[in-house]
């Protein structure tokens, strides 16, 4: 089994009069940054005030699609959306939303709307008042019901110069929900499963202001969670320190120590059918945290430090037999000989021995390599692999998994 983003469908986007339209080409390129070059664009008279074609031919490679009866493009409005992998209408005005919901079809954008056999996403924006209004709510209300996705803007300082609801999200988050939405419709090995990722490192306080802490930025965690969710898991995350952000379609629960780790992970994998522990857990942690600031001087300091909890071990003696467990082992060297006796000692279903310490894989990087050790007895190396890549090809072991048990 192979698992991918399916980046070949054609994703259409819909641009509707509001100044939120300038975000739109953002998006665009966002979606392009993961993979997405099938991507058309529809126009609205009003949108085009904000945004040219000239601007969206530049950037999907395509010229936009503006008139219902434009010469050359007869009947286009059905066989745009017939088949596609999802309509999203970004930025969607009450106006666009009105129609949506009354079924009017009186220019391209809308006929393609119900014409349209896909997934459909819509990303209100307008004036804070114009969004509470009992209309748009009302038909907000009847999209969803209708099967719409309904993303709902942020609050914030409004173009109009007032504050509250009705601004579009940033281009990564709406990027996010049109992706997952689409492949929500597609489907997948893990639909109706519950998935569980631990991510990041933890931070273990030495005094108020210093701590304990390691490398890890957190991207294969957030790779994992995107692979086992867009191949239909409903995917929670618990993560620690790190720098990268986690996908808008996850549930996230932020936590610092390997204490308040072990507390989040034993709540929520309760409900979890697999659990992929791909955090980078503090072994040890300081004895004694000092409650003030420890003052410098020419003395050395000395630090006892008393081991941690080990919460995948802890899973293991829990679960093994009844939920899949992925652990993961950073390693320097021997990375298979050790990956092998986690799995064992663990009582995990896969082991990822990822190879740190070196500038082309583990912590922060791009890429990784190292050996995945499956508790059939499967050994297979892997060498300087985009974390993404890693990620899905995981997601495929798991899923493989599945099927036996």
């Amino acid at each position: 089994m192979k698992l991918n983003r399916s980046t070949v469908q054609r994703i259409v986007i819909g641009i509707s009069g509001g100044i939120a339209a300038y975000k739109t080409v953002g998006v665009i390129r966002e979606l392009q940054k993961r993979g997405y070059r099938n991507i058309e664009t529809i126009l609205t008279a009003n949108g085009a005030r904000f945004v040219t074609p000239v601007t969206l031919g530049a950037i999907t490679g395509k010229v936009p699609y503006t008139d219902t009866f434009e010469s050359g493009r007869a009947l286009s409005h059905i066989s745009l959306v017939q088949p596609c992998g999802i309509l999203a209408v970004v930025p969607a005005t009450a106006n666009t939303v009105a129609k949506f919901s009354g079924g009017i079809a009186d220019d391209f954008l809308s006929t393609a709307y119900l014409a349209c056999t896909g997934p459909v996403l819509v990303a209100p924006s307008m004036n804070a008042e114009m969004y509470r209004h009992p209309v748009t709510v009302r038909n907000l209300t009847q999209l969803k019901k209708d099967g719409v996705h309904v993303l709902d803007p942020d609050a914030g300082y409004l173009a109009c110069g007032t504050e509250g609801p009705g601004r579009m999200p940033d281009s990564e988050i709406v990027a996010d929900m049109i992706e997952y939405a689409m492949h929500r419709h597609i489907g997948g090995p893990f639909s109706g499963k519950k998935v569980l990722v631990v991510s990041g490192g933890t931070a273990e306080p030495v005094d108020p202001v210093r701590t304990l802490t390691n490398r890890s930025s957190g991207r294969m965690g957030k790779a994992l969670a995107e692979a086992f969710a867009l191949a239909g898991a409903e995917v929670e995350v618990i993560a620690g320190t790190g720098t990268v952000r986690y996908p808008a379609y996850c549930p996230l629960t932020r936590i610092e120590t390997a204490s308040q780790m072990l507390d989040a992970v034993l709540e929520k994998a309760t409900e979890a059918d697999i659990v992929v522990m791909a955090a980078a857990v503090a072994d040890y942690t300081p004895a004694k945290p000092e409650d003030e600031k420890k003052k410098k001087d020419k003395n050395d300091l000395k630090l006892e430090l008393k081991p941690t909890v080990d919460i995948l071990k802890t899973l293991g003696s829990r679960y093994a037999g009844s939920k899949i467990l992925v652990g993961f082992a950073a390693e320097t060297s021997n990375v298979t000989e050790y990956a092998k006796k986690k799995l064992t000692e663990k009582k995990a279903d896969l082991i990822v021995g990822n190879q740190v310490g070196v500038p082309d894989s583990g912590f922060g990087a791009e890429k990784s390599r190292g050996t995945l050790v499956s508790r059939d007895g499967t050994v297979e190396p892997f060498n300087t692999v985009r974390k993404d890549e890693l990620a899905f090809h995981i997601a495929a072991k798991v899923a493989a998994m599945m099927e036996l048990n």
